[in-house]
């Protein structure tokens, strides 16, 4: 049995993993084997430490969670948060109050913004023998004139529109 084979089989019989009959082996080579045997207990020595310096100690006692506290941490960053939607509103309103009486401190005209004439006389259009986007929308502006009143505000800014002026 060469030193390689021998070391990974005390290997698997120090960490549990050998079989019984390979076992049975694996010791009557070591008896027919003083040098073999020595490094296996040198073997079983290192095992026996890295198992006794990896144990698992038993649990920290660990005082238990302070639910209580945390509890009230929340409530108290609830309230903040809460305040801080009140700061901003009641800023808000001051903004809105202040922006509200500036505004009326400032002078706003009193008289109309547009003066309304009598309607203009309507010019049809001449016939120009043929049939374009604009001739068309032109009859059906003239045919809803004629069918309702006119409002003399649009007429003006039809005017002013075409170059008229007011």
């Amino acid at each position: 049995m060469n030193a390689e084979t021998l070391e990974r089989l005390i290997l698997d019989r120090a960490l549990g993993a050998l079989d019984a009959d390979v076992a049975a082996l694996l010791d009557a080579h070591l008896r027919d084997n003083p040098a073999a045997a020595a490094e296996a207990a040198a073997i079983e020595r290192t095992m026996a430490r890295v198992r006794a310096a990896t144990r698992t100690n038993p649990p920290i006692n660990v005082p238990p969670f302070p639910l209580s506290q945390a509890a009230a941490v929340r409530q108290r960053a609830r309230v903040i948060r809460i305040s801080g939607w009140f700061t901003g509103l009641a800023a808000c309103l001051l903004l809105g109050v202040g922006v509200g009486a500036w505004w009326k401190g400032t002078a706003m005209p009193t008289g109309p913004m547009l003066v309304v004439g009598p309607a203009p006389e309507v010019q049809p259009l001449a016939d120009l023998g043929m049939w374009s986007e604009s001739r068309r929308l032109a009859a059906a502006l003239e045919a809803r004139r004629s069918a309702t009143s006119v409002m003399p505000a649009r007429e003006l800014i039809r005017k002013a529109a075409a170059g008229g002026g007011l």
